[in-house]
């Protein structure tokens, strides 16, 4: 189960938020599980962003197959480079986002997306900030539907903290341009049993709306 709750039927209107709450938490959850089924993450440094995408999701799909795993896992799903439905693009023209997961026991379905960026030397911030990256989320491109999403940062030369403060410093001097909600800057994270190092922030889509970002950091070096 996700939680203590029910295993099946329409998700409470009154329990909406506390149940997204625990969803997102478990999606962390898994990633990190995923993650650390990797067989030497740093050997994977040269490989491209979709090849490494891929690897994730196959080990966190294996944690879901595990017999040994927390019963909870059980009702969620990972997908690996599914196409957006965005009501304007079809068929092969859809956009993808890496990684979605999906949750089974309620009604309607909870998703939560991953836009996965390399960041390195030759990695800048402007193409995980940018269009392709968490631009994706602010244009409604990706997770249009939804109030919260992600952004991987994949590790490629020194380390997840020294990541941590460009990202924070740029989108700090850049606030306006990623429409950085007011107060809603770069701040640490806590998801328990997820990844040592995420990190919040909240930004108004091109819509007016507000979305949540949680940025997490994964060491491939």
């Amino acid at each position: 189960m996700i939680g203590a709750e029910r295993q099946s039927g329409d998700t409470p209107s009154g329990n909406a938020k506390d149940y997204r709450k625990v969803f997102v938490a478990r999606v962390h959850q898994l990633l990190l599980l995923g993650y650390k089924r990797l067989d030497k993450p740093e050997s994977l440094s040269e490989q491209e962003e979709p090849a490494i995408t891929g690897k994730l999701v196959e080990q966190i799909d294996a944690v879901l197959d595990d017999r040994t795993s927390a019963q909870w896992v059980m009702y969620f799903q990972v997908k690996d480079d599914p196409p957006e439905n965005d009501g304007v693009r079809t068929g092969k023209r859809r956009r993808r986002v890496d990684i979605e997961f999906v949750s089974g026991p309620y009604r309607p379905r909870q998703r939560f997306s991953f836009e996965a960026k390399w960041l390195g030397k030759d990695n800048p911030l402007a193409v995980y900030l940018g269009s392709d990256g968490l631009g994706c989320f602010l244009a409604g491109q990706y997770a249009a539907k939804d109030e919260d999403a992600g952004m991987l940062g994949y590790i490629r030369t020194d380390s997840p903290e020294k990541w941590a403060g460009k990202l924070g410093d740029s989108l700090k001097e850049t606030a306006e341009r990623y429409a950085v909600c007011s107060g809603c800057g770069w701040k640490k994270h806590s998801f328990k049993g997820g990844p040592g190092h995420t990190f919040h922030t909240r930004h108004r889509r091109d819509d007016g709306r507000e979305i949540e970002i949680y940025h997490s950091l994964l060491s491939f070096c």
